[in-house]
Formats: structure tokens, C-alpha cells, sequence
């Protein structure tokens, strides 16, 4: 009987080892998983932030091209605007001297 009491003693020792064993491995994954989650969540947040930089580089080059494009629009309608005024102070000119002229003489 002294042999089935050592043996049912070992039985019951290896489970507590057994069950000891379980519980570490449980904590070891849950620390595990834990750790993952947390480089998963920091990799989200560095690819999120590298995205709307990304993002707003984009926006900044193309306004910086609209502001180029329309700008050279302006230059182009100013260099338009320039030259019908010159035509059209000669004739302006040429009108205001008939109408002196025409005054001038009583017409």
C-alpha cells in the first residue's frame, strides 16, 4: 500500500506540474498576443501618419501647380488686357481728337 500511496503521490505532483505548466504557457501566449497587438497597433499608427503625410504632400504639389498654372494664366490675360488697351487708347485718342476738332470748328 506504501507503493500506491508514492505512486498516487507522483500522479498528483506531475498534474500540479502538468496544471503549473498550462498556467505559464497560457501567460506566455497571452503575453505574447499582448506584445503583437501592441507592434500591430504602433505599425497602424506609422502607416496611417505616413499616409496622410503622403497625402498632404500631394495636396501641397498640386496646389503649388494650380498656383503655377493659373498664374501663368494671369500673365497671359494681363499681356491680353495690355495690348487691347494699347489698341484701344489709339482709337480713344483718335475719337477725342475728332470731338475737339468737330468743337473746334463749330461742327
Amino acid at each position: 500500500m506504501n507503493l500506491s500511496s508514492e505512486a498516487i503521490k507522483r500522479i498528483a505532483c506531475s498534474e500540479e506540474e502538468a496544471e503549473k505548466t498550462v498556467l505559464r504557457a497560457s501567460q506566455r501566449a497571452k503575453a505574447i498576443i499582448a506584445e503583437a497587438e501592441e507592434k500591430a497597433a504602433g505599425k497602424y499608427e506609422a502607416a496611417v501618419n505616413e499616409a496622410f503625410a503622403r497625402s498632404k504632400e500631394l495636396c501641397e504639389n498640386a496646389r503649388a501647380e494650380a498656383a503655377k498654372q493659373s498664374g501663368e494664366a494671369f500673365l497671359l490675360a494681363d499681356k491680353e488686357c495690355d495690348q487691347i488697351y494699347a489698341q484701344t487708347r489709339d482709337r480713344i485718342e483718335g475719337a477725342v481728337n475728332l470731338v475737339v476738332e468737330r468743337v473746334v470748328n463749330g461742327l
